[in-house]
């Protein structure tokens, strides 16, 4: 059980208490903290996939985005991104949050080109392998950094 001091009197007061046993003062309950940050956020967005799944089996197309979300989180990861979530056949990513560094921004830019080599890759390989047009990663990002208000509890 952990103590604090009583900003009345300074008595022991046990944490959970709403009043000090000594003075009843009302203890200072555990408000929210907000904390203003920037954020960065990172969209990358698989190209043609639509199409794609019109065209294939949906096992294949299943198979296709999985391994581009695998590639692309992987990459924002490796830069200090957190994966916030995917949407359809787009990966969102925030730089900043949880933990804000001063060069979120160029960390969310350097996730981008990764992932940009990530894709290149990707498509030399289904040339050389003889893929059909399904396995050829192109994307599409956008990079934008605001400020954003995270409501903490102290």
């Amino acid at each position: 059980m952990a103590v604090a001091a009583c900003s009345q009197c300074g008595g022991a007061v046990p944490e959970e208490a709403r009043f000090c046993p000594h003075c009843s003062a009302p203890t200072t309950p555990n408000l929210p903290t907000e904390e203003r940050k920037i954020a960065t956020i990172l969209f990358a967005d698989l190209v043609g996939s639509t199409e794609l799944g019109a065209s294939q089996d949906p096992e294949r197309t299943r198979v296709v985005l999985g391994r581009f979300y695998e590639a692309m989180s992987a990459e924002v990861e490796a830069a200090g991104g957190t994966v916030e979530k995917f949407v359809g056949d787009a990966v969102m990513a925030a730089f900043g949050t949880p933990t804000a560094h001063e060069d979120d921004a160029e960390r969310a830019l350097r996730a981008g080109l990764a992932m940009r080599r990530r894709c290149r890759e990707r498509r030399r390989k289904a040339r050389a392998d003889r893929l059909t047009r399904g396995d050829r990663c192109r994307r599409a990002d956008g990079v934008s950094s605001d400020p954003r208000v995270r409501v903490r509890r102290a």
